[in-house]
């Protein structure tokens, strides 16, 4: 008789060991107690006759019997991981309705998995995972890098030339928090000679969250076995990195005096593009119905965190497809984009969008445009 004729663990004492056992305790002592005698001190791997499934070398009884408890909540679980592969638990034939099928069709998931290294609104190099996109070679490589970047940086750690991470902050049943912690931060990289740009952040915590206390950027280069540390601009480093986009290196480079930073790459020859609307055969803001006359300069200092300057975008394309707030003046309007000649100083944001100080529409552009 198989473990799984028996409803639970007291039931299957009494039939198998002839116990009167009435509790859980008392039924774990009665089936290794009899294991024992049939068995030796142990359960071993694949041995006939056990029982309760096949297990590790020397699992007692009860380890046994959580392993087939275990195999039932799996058993339910799986409707949840077929829900969550797009499968339909309702229909019979659905992959995600056994267990064995769920995790292959959730191994095939994931095995399409693409690692990719992007940056963050602060310019920090973090890997993501697209799901179902199609792997590159670029991906890898810079992932890659990403993970010799990690063991240079605790090369670094090893020969306390930076301080260790680490991270003590807790929260309490209302959301405060204490304590206080170090992060390591990666901020670029260069692939030949590997050269890392670290930023090494300390956070305390407080009744409001969590704050940043101390910020300091080094570049750490591999020399032989062992690594070089040298402390880096904190004004400029994480300007840099976002400066550099998707290129690895240029950041370090900026930092040593190689290269210099200059208006984004797509709007150096001093052009960009800006999406209208049209109201009474007139180019006016999406946003706020102010005009947009060609050939008309506007002005308005770009400063952080959207407190001005004027939005445009370094592609056609870009500009297109750019989305406005819900209570946006012109939602309706028809929209066109503009070719725009733009200098002074600016602000990128997410998004791709620019903000320039100085902007002056030039001609309409023929593009097919995104309504949204």
């Amino acid at each position: 008789m198989k473990h799984t004729d028996y409803k639970n663990i007291i039931e299957a004492a009494q039939n198998l060991t002839g116990s009167k056992a009435q509790t859980k305790s008392g039924a774990w002592r009665a089936l290794k107690s009899w294991i024992r005698e049939q068995h030796g001190t142990g359960l071993a791997h694949k041995r006939p006759g056990i029982p309760f499934g096949v297990m590790h070398a020397n699992a007692p009884a009860r380890d046994a019997w959580y392993n087939w408890q275990w195999r039932q909540r799996a058993e339910r679980g799986a409707d949840t991981i077929a829900v969550a592969m797009g499968y339909d638990p309702n229909d019979p034939n659905t992959p995600g309705r056994i267990l064995d099928g769920a995790y292959t069709e959730h191994s095939k998931w994931c095995a399409r998995a693409v690692h990719k290294l992007t940056r963050n609104g602060y310019g920090q190099l973090t890997p993501t995972t697209v799901y179902g996109a199609k792997p590159t070679l670029v991906n890898y490589k810079k992932v890659k890098h990403y993970y010799a970047a990690q063991d240079l940086i605790k090369s670094a750690v090893k020969s306390k030339k930076i301080p260790h991470d680490y991270d003590y902050i807790d929260f309490d049943s209302k959301g405060r928090a204490g304590g206080e912690a170090l992060h390591h931060e990666i901020y670029d990289i260069r692939p030949e000679p590997l050269q890392v740009l670290l930023c090494v952040r300390e956070t305390e915590g407080t009744k409001y969250g969590v704050k940043t206390t101390s910020k300091d950027y080094y570049i750490i280069t591999r020399h032989g076995r062992g690594t070089i540390v040298i402390e880096a601009k904190k004004h400029t480093a994480a300007k840099a990195a976002k400066w550099a986009g998707d290129d690895l290196g240029k950041a370090i480079d900026v930092l040593q005096g190689k290269i210099t930073m200059a208006a984004p790459r797509a709007c150096a020859d001093g052009i960009a593009y800006k999406k209208v609307a049209v109201v009474d055969d007139k180019y006016v803001s999406i946003y706020d119905s102010s005009p947009w006359k060609l050939g008309v300069e506007r002005h308005d200092k770009a400063l952080k965190d959207h407190n001005g300057g004027l939005y445009v975008y370094d592609t056609p394309a870009k500009a297109a497809m750019a989305v406005f707030p819900t209570d946006s003046d012109n939602p309706g309007a028809p929209k066109k984009v503009l070719k725009c000649r733009v200098s002074g100083k600016y602000v990128r944001y997410e998004n791709d969008k620019l903000a320039f100080s100085h902007v002056c529409p030039v001609e309409e552009v023929d593009i097919e445009i995104c309504d949204i």
